[in-house]
């Protein structure tokens, strides 16, 4: 099948066809790569959320060792500048809870267990803090 200048009628077809299938590639890639990126922007804040709270595990030590409620709390309550921290609690030895944060309209209850599955705990000396991915 040819025209009248001698080419091919079937090219023109073909390279749109091309065209329209090269730009639904191209705007499936770019969903693609905006779904990972935002995983990975989702893996970075769990991480740091997970690095503030080992720092805090580590400094609750000597407030908990001594007693301190007051400094217990107030180590705690920094936690309320990370807008991904919904609730940070702190138990002394004993068990009982020595200090709690929980952001407003946040799912868990001030001195709520978390779940035992889904919890991480991080230890540090007399400190125990858990923190739950939600």
């Amino acid at each position: 099948m040819t025209s009248s200048t001698g080419r091919l009628s079937w090219r023109p077809a073909l390279t749109v066809s091309m065209a329209i299938g090269l730009a639904i590639a191209i705007v499936a890639a770019a969903f693609a790569l905006a779904a990972y990126n935002e995983h990975l922007g989702q893996q970075e804040r769990f991480r740091q959320a997970e690095v503030q709270l080992r720092i805090l595990a580590g400094s609750m030590a000597a407030p908990l060792a001594f007693d301190d409620r007051s400094a217990a709390r107030e180590y705690v309550g920094a936690q309320s500048s990370n807008p991904d921290v919904e609730a940070v609690a702190a138990y002394d030895m004993q068990g009982q809870l020595a200090a709690s944060y929980v952001r407003a309209g946040a799912r868990a209850a001030a001195g709520a267990q978390c779940p035992g599955a889904a919890a991480q705990r991080w230890r540090a000396a007399d400190s125990d803090l858990a923190g739950h991915r939600g």
